[in-house]
């Protein structure tokens, strides 16, 4: 299936959403040895985000800056098979093992952004589901969060200097970042 056969050295692949890339651009970089697979909607969201003069807009600019640093290194019909974060990362660093990973499949829009990246993680953790990876949705909204636990998917919140874990704590993990 679509990125099966290349992430045998990854065990985990993080889908990130928009809040993610939005909140910290360098997120991309720190995931080590990890793949990361970025949505469509994602990249759409972004997008929407880059007009202004605050945080958020200047963030999302920054976020395609590094994106499209990281495309303007491959040939786009290796795209399937990810692209080294080690080569051209922000901060070299030999932890950079990582892979990322763009949505090259179609999947079926939804209205609601969150349902639609939920959705495609779905479908990424079904394809994965009689292998050794595990596919975790990272996103700072706690709503989304807990719909994507519903549906069966593992998620994370992301802190800058770590991934932290959300599981059975998933109501009672203290503090929740409220952004507008």
């Amino acid at each position: 299936s679509m990125v099966k056969s290349k992430l045998r050295h990854n065990k985990k692949l993080y889908v990130l959403d928009t809040n993610v890339l939005l909140h910290e651009p360098e997120s991309i970089y720190k995931f080590d040895e990890h793949a990361e697979f970025i949505p469509l909607r994602v990249l759409e969201e972004l997008d929407s985000h880059k007009r202004g003069k605050n945080e958020i807009a200047r963030n999302a600019r920054q976020a395609h800056r590094y994106l499209d640093g990281l495309l303007s290194n491959i040939e786009i019909s290796e795209l399937d098979k990810g692209i080294s974060l080690s080569a051209c990362s922000v901060y070299p660093s030999p932890n950079h093992q990582g892979k990322l990973f763009f949505q090259t499949f179609e999947k079926e829009r939804a209205e609601v952004a969150d349902n639609e990246i939920i959705s495609v993680t779905r479908q990424l953790s079904d394809n994965y589901a009689n292998s050794e990876v595990s596919v975790i949705l990272v996103t700072k909204d706690i709503n989304m969060r807990i719909k994507a636990s519903v549906h069966g998917l593992i998620t994370e919140d992301y802190r800058n200097d770590q991934v932290s874990n959300v599981g059975d704590e998933l109501l009672f993990s203290g503090q929740v970042e409220i952004t507008d």
